[in-house]
């Protein structure tokens, strides 16, 4: 009985854990809904802004030297500002497109390009050097959605920019890497960051659902934990596997995503 009553507990425990992922993901989906009608809306009023901001800056040449400066300062600030905004508000726009969800042929080095100068300005803001990047110039190409790949670097690069909160900005950096890797017939995709890494201990539950190793300045746990679940979510789909290292070369996470070439995933596609 006792060993009956324990199955039911652990059932039910399953089941609990089942439908808080499933309430997370669909929050998540609700956010990114929301996300996207954001950029609707924001795209004409921060093209707005941008044009006056430039016709500002004529009218700022007239102004006495000491004030001059100041005000021009004042405007690149703004532009710099509104800039960003319209980065993510296009970087939502962008995500959804049809193109992005239907199976392709994908250049993977192309959409690390594409992600890297769509964060180029948040990058910046951060202090974060982006140049050591390495893409193999003879990489096949892959054939999946390109908004999988897509969602691994971007969770990528968002835990990046959490991770090295606290690192000095002379030496916040992030290392992308891509080759083919012959004998396994794969695409591997390498990803390092100069963060805090991750202790050895959290090393493979951070791809479990709703764990997060995020925390703000006072040390309070942050983040939905469900980044790196859909990662490898998405790389399993294609047959792959991701590993992480705690401290990698860069001395934070690093992460190696292996993806097949020799793969049915994704048949179940809108084609």
């Amino acid at each position: 009985m006792e060993r009956l009553s324990g199955a039911l507990t652990t059932a039910g425990d399953a089941i609990a854990d089942t439908q808080t992922e499933k309430q997370a993901m669909l929050g998540l989906a609700t956010l990114g809904i929301a996300v996207a009608a954001f950029g609707h809306e924001t795209t004409r009023d921060i093209t707005g802004v941008l044009n006056r901001a430039e016709l500002l800056k004529e009218s700022v040449e007239g102004l006495p030297a000491k004030t001059r400066k100041d005000a021009v300062a004042h405007l690149r600030t703004l532009n710099q500002a509104a800039e960003r905004v319209a980065d993510w508000g296009r970087f939502a726009l962008e995500r959804i497109g049809r193109s992005k969800r239907v199976r392709k042929e994908i250049y993977i080095n192309i959409v690390i390009e594409d992600i890297l100068h769509t964060f180029r300005h948040t990058l910046e803001k951060w202090g974060i050097d982006s140049s050591d990047v390495h893409l193999s110039k003879s990489l096949p190409s892959f054939r999946g959605f390109e908004m999988d790949i897509e969602s691994i670097l971007i969770n990528f690069i968002t835990n990046a920019l959490e991770a090295m909160r606290f690192t000095p900005r002379d030496r916040r950096k992030v290392h992308i890497a891509t080759n083919y890797l012959g004998v396994e017939n794969a695409i591997r995709i390498r990803f390092a960051d100069s963060g805090k890494g991750i202790a050895e201990s959290d090393a493979e539950r951070v791809f479990s659902p709703l764990v997060s190793t995020k925390v703000d300045e006072r040390g309070e746990p942050i983040g939905t934990g469900m980044g790196l679940t859909i990662v490898k979510d998405i790389v399993e789909a294609y047959g792959g596997e991701i590993k992480v290292k705690g401290r990698g070369k860069l001395g934070g996470a690093e992460f190696d995503v292996i993806l097949p070439l020799t793969t049915d995933a994704g048949d179940n596609d809108n084609e």
